[in-house]
């Protein structure tokens, strides 16, 4: 959310992090077809892929039509995508076939899906980051959206654990087995979990800490109640609040909210406007004056 707030046209994966802006608002996305596949990705990642390379540029019906080896860090090719094309179209119409499984559990058809997504390699570049998203947006099915956020932190944290799941499954002694990497994805999964509680008790704090400075600045209860949502608004959204928000979660109209914010001084609040909307939060140098 601190990247949503300092966005400007032309920033690098700017379309990437509005796509992941559309998991907060719990938005569906279709992905029931290779076409929905190929559409989300345009959007999502290939403007970009092709200005860091125009050689990813898609030059298949629907993926890429050419091969693509995934590369080590020493150079080493480690695995070769589906080939040809036509192949990649029969693998990715089944995945999405367990992407859309209603009766399998979640996270299971997230790991599956999470693995064979990155097997198929449908496009040349991206795909990671593809990858992650949908794990993303699976996984707010039934966790919390801030953990969906946070599994591509926790992904690269454990970066060598996560490569060696896929070295282990592809390993051909492993006949195919996808347990190990089920179960290893799980345990990140699980980290994640653990990685967004961990940072929520420590924003909690940091907002109780904080309490009586706010009542003391405050005049009144009203006023009171908006530093706490601007507050809460600078800890947890880098962009800040809507005056719509605001009024919606205090039950006053937005002319009451709009004067009581006109009457705050300056330096309290910082106001960012993007796309004709005004977005508010608290200036957190305004509690170091009183610590």
């Amino acid at each position: 959310m601190d990247a949503m707030s300092s966005l400007k046209k032309g920033t690098r994966y700017v379309s990437t992090i509005y796509k992941y802006h559309l998991l907060t608002n719990q938005k569906e996305i279709s992905f029931a077809t290779c076409h929905d596949l190929r559409q989300f990705y345009d959007e999502f990642a290939h403007d970009e892929v092709i200005v860091e390379n125009a050689a990813n540029r898609l030059d298949g019906k629907i993926f890429r039509a050419g091969s693509v080896d995934i590369e080590a860090p020493t150079g080493k090719s480690i695995h070769r995508g589906v080939y040809p094309e036509s192949k990649i179209i029969t693998y990715i119409e089944m995945l999405l076939g367990i992407f859309n499984d209603k009766d399998l559990p979640v996270l299971i058809n997230t790991t599956l899906c999470h693995y064979l997504f990155a097997y198929i390699h449908p496009f040349y570049d991206g795909n990671g980051r593809t990858a992650r998203f949908l794990t993303s947006y699976q996984l707010t099915q039934v966790l919390h959206y801030t953990v969906a956020l946070r599994i591509s932190i926790t992904i690269k944290k454990n970066r060598k654990d996560y490569y060696d799941l896929f070295s282990l499954t592809d390993d051909e002694n492993n006949c195919g087995d996808l347990t190990p990497f089920v179960t290893g994805f799980l345990q990140i999964i699980h980290q994640a979990v653990n990685d967004t509680i961990a940072l929520l008790q420590r924003k909690l704090a940091q907002y109780k800490k904080n309490l009586a400075i706010l009542e003391q600045i405050s005049e009144d209860a009203l006023s009171q109640d908006i530093y706490k949502l601007l507050f809460q608004a600078s800890l947890l959204y880098g962009q800040g609040i809507t005056m719509q928000e605001l009024s919606k979660l205090l039950g006053k109209s937005t002319n009451t909210i709009k004067s009581r914010l006109q009457a705050m001084p300056n330096e309290h609040i910082i106001i960012i406007q993007r796309n004709r909307k005004k977005f508010y939060k608290l200036n957190l140098l305004l509690l170091k004056k009183y610590t």
